[in-house]
């Protein structure tokens, strides 16, 4: 008769099963190797590690044995048969010696911690969240060691407090984190991709919705007489519209949508200021109204629909006030007088009908005031990159200025002249400066300006630079329409007005954000 002998044989030398590998191991159902600090694993199959999740460590009690009892409790004996291998169950954590008599007490598994920020609460969200606050917020403003990002300071804390900000902070990050992601590795079918584009995708949709709520009761309270929105109101509804306007931005392909969300944009502003009227002593509002006024009035160079619409309400004097000195530059251009010599160029272009004979005397005039506030502009920076990109900035808003008031060519003496002095500008900008984050607008006109391959290939390097430093989409859209110019230009030959591209941009159907 066959016996069976209760001792089991001696437990075989393999490794345990780890629990404590990293997340994306244990996400997968993979044996982690526990390297830190990024698996082999994950780097062998390609994979963004997680890294590890903090544990506290417990001591199993196995060198200090309580002495037996005529009736041992349930606890020793199984204490006893686990250090005897007499068992398979896995032993049950304690802490020792953490009772009177020695014995081992069990710890009985906790239920996890509320989330510290609501809607904010599994790790997807959390990397989300941290990345709009680490690498999308710094790359939408100026900032510094010594200074929180001004658009950071100006968004997060609304997104604690109202759940559509939140969902449009983690969709546009979201966005953001995927094109880099995509960049690194060109595998779209990774877990860790798709869970990201599920979540931000989610978000968008669900912030969109309880945005279209909140404007619906923002227009309620303007039809009735005598009853007006908060500020509070509608400096939310501001925020959720900028994230949706830079939401298009970081997807690129040419979606014009950031359009219609900068139009609204800037109604909310005149909304906020006849509510408001001291907001420009909020410094993070400030930051919003910076941004609107960067975004709307670049856009006018690309998009001749929008042109007059900054002077032709009184949001258009909010906006481009005097400028301020004394303050922390935010973005090239809003603060430091640019933007208003931009804008009279802006302005001259759309009241201006070229003469076969040449300009008019009123055209000439109202150019030379504009040529000699150029001459004379300057701002004292507090970075030197800085100054590179306005610098660049007066380059081109020169060549503008020519083109717009003789109607001249890309081949134009003038013109190359001035490419010259922007190119030399431009080729000083480092390639991990945060200034790259305003320079989109000077590259675009110099690109437009390059007639030589050298020139065109010196733009091309500083476009792609400044793609593998941001990873928006739009700097993508910018250097693809510029190559096709370039082939259009080819084909075509010289001598075409320098404004022509834009109405070969609008019979293609491209509007480009250049902010």
């Amino acid at each position: 008769m066959l016996s069976y002998n209760h001792t089991l044989p001696p437990p075989a030398n393999r490794g345990l099963r780890s629990k404590t590998g990293c997340l994306t191991c244990r996400r997968r159902r993979k044996k982690c190797d526990e390297h830190k600090p990024r698996c082999y694993n994950c780097e062998r199959n390609n994979l963004v590690c997680d890294g590890y999740q903090s544990l506290q460590t417990w001591a199993p009690r196995n060198n200090q044995r309580p002495r037996r009892s005529h009736s041992p409790s349930r606890s020793s004996t199984e204490a006893d048969c686990a250090s005897d291998g007499r068992t398979s169950s896995p032993p049950r954590l304690s802490i020792e010696n953490s009772s009177p008599d020695g014995t081992a007490r069990e710890i009985a598994p906790t239920a996890s911690l509320p989330p510290l920020i609501p809607g904010v609460q599994t790790p997807v969200e959390r990397r989300l969240f941290h990345h709009f606050a680490t690498a999308l917020a710094p790359a939408l403003a100026l900032h510094s060691s010594s200074h929180p990002n001004a658009i950071a300071k100006a968004i997060l804390p609304l997104a604690v407090i109202d759940p559509g900000v939140l969902d449009l902070v983690l969709s546009a990050a979201g966005s953001h984190l995927l094109r880099r992601l995509e960049a690194e590795s060109c595998i779209r079918e990774r877990d860790i991709h798709r869970e990201i584009a599920r979540t931000a995708w989610q978000r968008f949709g669900e912030g969109t919705r309880y945005h279209c709520d909140s404007i619906k009761v923002l227009s309620g309270h303007a039809r009735k007489p005598g009853d007006s929105a908060s500020r509070a109101q509608i400096v939310t509804a501001l925020a959720r519209t900028m994230l949706l306007c830079q939401q298009s931005t970081c997807s690129g392909g040419f979606d014009v949508s950031w359009k219609v969300h900068l139009i609204a944009a800037r109604e909310l502003a005149g909304a906020l200021h006849g509510v408001s009227p001291d907001w420009d002593e909020c410094n993070d509002h400030r930051a919003l109204m910076d941004w609107i006024q960067y975004h709307e009035l670049l856009a006018r160079v690309t998009d001749r629909s929008l042109e007059g619409a900054t002077g032709n309400n009184h949001i258009g004097t909010v906006l481009h006030g005097t400028r301020r000195r004394n303050d922390r530059q935010i973005l090239i251009g809003t603060q430091d007088g640019l933007f208003e010599i931009l804008k009279q160029i802006l302005d001259l272009r759309s009241s201006t009908r070229y003469e076969v004979d040449g300009p008019s005397l009123t055209t000439l005039q109202i150019g030379l005031t504009i040529s000699t506030d150029l001459e004379a502009w300057s701002y004292p920076y507090s970075a030197e990159q800085q100054r590179v990109v306005g610098e660049c900035y007066r380059w081109a808003c020169f060549i503008l200025l020519h083109a717009t008031v003789y109607g001249s060519c890309a081949e134009d003496e003038t013109i190359q002249t001035a490419l010259a002095g922007g190119l030399a500008f431009l080729d000083r900008l480092d390639g991990t400066s945060n200034a790259q984050t305003c320079a989109l607008y000077p590259m675009f006109v110099f690109g437009l300006s390059a007639v030589t391959e050298e020139d065109r290939d010196r733009v091309r390097q500083k476009l792609e630079q400044y793609h593998r430093w941001a990873g928006f989409g739009n700097i993508q859209d910018t250097v693809e329409l510029m190559e096709e110019w370039w082939q259009h230009c080819r084909r075509e030959g010289t001598g075409a007005p320098w404004w022509a591209w834009q109405a070969w941009a609008a019979a293609r159907g491209v509007e480009p954000m250049i902010a």
